[in-house]
C-alpha cells in the first residue's frame, strides 16, 4: 500500500446536487447599495472540514479567498462569510477555447457555532437527499 492510497479525509464528503455555489462577496459601488455576491462555480461535494468547487480558470477566480459565501441558484445566500483557506487547486479538464476547468479544495477556518450546527444539519439533510437545498 503507498501513500497516495491512504485516506487522509478526516470527515465524511457529501456530493452536492442542489444548485449551490460558491461566491465571493463583492460592495457595491462607494457601498451606497447592499453588497453582491459573484458566483466563482459550483460547489461540487462538503464535508464537516470543508468544500470543493469546479471552476472556469480566469484572473478573479485563480486568486485566493480567506472568506466565501454559499448561494443558491435563485440569489438566496444560506451561508455567508465561511473563513477558508485553500487546501489544492489543480486541473481537471481543459475546454476547446483553451481555458482549464479546476478544482479547488478548501478548508473551513474559524467559523461562529452557530455555523458550526448549520453546517451539520445540512450534512445530515444530504445524507438523507442529495438534492437538499437550504431553502427548500
Amino acid at each position: 500500500m503507498t501513500l497516495h492510497s491512504l485516506e487522509r479525509r478526516m470527515h465524511r464528503r457529501f456530493s452536492v446536487q442542489a444548485g449551490l455555489y460558491v461566491a465571493i462577496k463583492k460592495s457595491s459601488f462607494l457601498n451606497l447599495a447592499k453588497p453582491y455576491f459573484v458566483k466563482l462555480g459550483p460547489l461540487v461535494d462538503i464535508s464537516k472540514g470543508g468544500l470543493a468547487i469546479h471552476y472556469i480558470e480566469n484572473n478573479q477566480r485563480a486568486q485566493t479567498y480567506s472568506s466565501l459565501s454559499l448561494v443558491t441558484a435563485q440569489g438566496e445566500v444560506p451561508f455567508e462569510d465561511l473563513s477558508v483557506r485553500m487546501v489544492f487547486d489543480r486541473k481537471v479538464a481543459e475546454l476547446p477555447n483553451k481555458k482549464c476547468i479546476r478544482k479547488r479544495a478548501l478548508a473551513f477556518g474559524d467559523l461562529p457555532g452557530t455555523y458550526w450546527t448549520r453546517i451539520e444539519e445540512f450534512l445530515e439533510r444530504l445524507a438523507m437527499n442529495p438534492f437538499y437545498s437550504p431553502t427548500a
